[in-house]
């Protein structure tokens, strides 16, 4: 499903600074820019990932602002696990040939399993850097400009990843990826990619990889994994 909007923000996003010519590429909205990557990763090597993460993962974390650490949240019910760059250095590779952005400001690999009821609710990647846990958190690379999601299964039901605020959403294909940027370069979050992952009817495999604005450092898992909600809106 395809989505147009404008709204003459002349903030830098790195989309334009992407490879536009990568195999597969395709628009799925203008503004603010949304991509996806059809056949960015084969069959073998979807399944390795979902085998990498195969008895790894563990319920997934979130952060608010009263408890830096405050993990588990029924507004996110997936689990997830954390890959080094160098299990899967290919992916590594394609990645920054999709987005002009050196491995350095990668965060770690992140595979996340949804089990059969499974879902993420309405949140943003990028975080509020004027806040005392937005700074705490960026302190560390900056903010996200550039959210990469692959699809490494297939999913007959669910599981769709929804853009609430464009009428848009993604149904996962095994392979297929997503790209799309919470961050603009003077570090401010793009509220309008605010998205949730739907409910999985049966089971669902991503793995996501986030870019930062600057070299990103390995830290704690608890805190460069996630995020700060708002009272209302999950950040991740």
């Amino acid at each position: 499903m395809t989505a147009s909007m404008s709204s003459g923000d002349d903030r830098i996003l790195w989309a334009n600074r992407i490879n536009q010519t990568y195999p597969g590429l395709s628009s799925l909205c203008s503004d603010p820019p949304i991509f996806r990557i059809d056949g960015f990763l084969d069959t073998e090597q979807c399944d390795a990932l979902v085998a990498l993460g195969s008895g790894r993962t563990v319920r997934s974390p979130t952060i608010d602002d009263e408890a830096v650490a405050s993990g588990i949240s029924e507004a996110r019910t997936s689990t997830t696990c954390f890959l080094r760059q160098d299990e899967a250095p290919w992916l590594i590779e394609k990645a920054a040939n999709l987005t002009n952005k050196p491995p350095t400001h990668m965060e770690s690999p992140q595979v996340c399993h949804y089990e059969a009821g499974a879902y993420y609710h309405a949140h943003h990647d990028g975080v509020d850097m004027t806040g005392a846990v937005g700074k705490l958190w960026a302190a560390n690379g900056g903010q996200r400009l550039v959210t990469l999601l692959i699809y490494i299964n297939d999913v007959a039901r669910g599981g769709k990843t929804l853009f609430n605020e464009l009428n848009l959403y993604s149904k996962p294909q095994k392979g297929t990826a997503l790209l799309f940027f919470p961050g603009f370069g003077n570090g401010e979050m793009d509220r309008r990619v605010l998205h949730e992952a739907d409910t999985v009817i049966d089971e669902k495999w991503v793995i996501q990889i986030w870019i930062r604005q600057s070299r990103w450092r390995m830290e704690k898992e608890a805190m460069r994994s996630v995020s700060a909600p708002s009272k209302d809106v999950m950040y991740y």
